[in-house]
């Protein structure tokens, strides 16, 4: 009677069986070579095994837009990968999500630009490779305040 109670609290409290609530999942992927071409694949790899393992598709949901946080601080040679960007990028395309709708973030300015994901001159579009660029240091005092603003942390705090 004990093993069928635990057994039935347990179907009661999984969401369904074999699947890994998304926060507490790690993938890792090891890289043969810094390629586009291998970034690429990995990604896809990765991001196909996060879906399957958590049942959660990455697709458009009501907003229809995409965030992608970078780290440029720093510098060019440290900061995230341009080709991790275009395949992670490639990927939610893949999935359904407009181009125009993906977006890159970070905290300021000047190290896009440094990095390269920002032209040199600010007067033109604010965009690397189709996808628009968008820096908080230039843009918190328009937004802060916005009760619309949604906010996720999607790494499990440490115990």
């Amino acid at each position: 009677m004990r093993v069928a109670l635990t057994f039935l609290l347990l179907a009661l409290t999984q969401p369904s069986w074999g699947l890994t609530e998304p926060r507490s999942l790690l993938l890792e992927r090891k890289l043969e070579d810094f390629s586009d071409a291998t970034y690429a694949t990995a990604t896809e790899d990765l991001i196909a095994g996060f879906e399957v393992r958590t049942n959660v598709t990455l697709a458009p949901k009501e907003r229809k837009r995409c965030a992608i946080k970078i780290s440029t601080q720093s510098g060019a040679g440290l900061s995230t990968s341009k080709s991790l960007v275009r395949a992670v990028a490639d990927a939610l395309v893949r999935r359904g999500f407009a181009r125009e709708n993906i977006f890159l973030c970070d905290a300021s300015t000047a190290p896009l630009r440094q990095a390269g994901f920002l032209p040199i001159r600010s007067d033109g579009p604010q965009l690397f490779e189709g996808l628009t660029v968008r820096a908080w240091d230039t843009e918190a005092r328009s937004w802060t305040n916005d009760p619309r603003l949604v906010y996720e942390n999607p790494v499990p705090p440490t115990p």
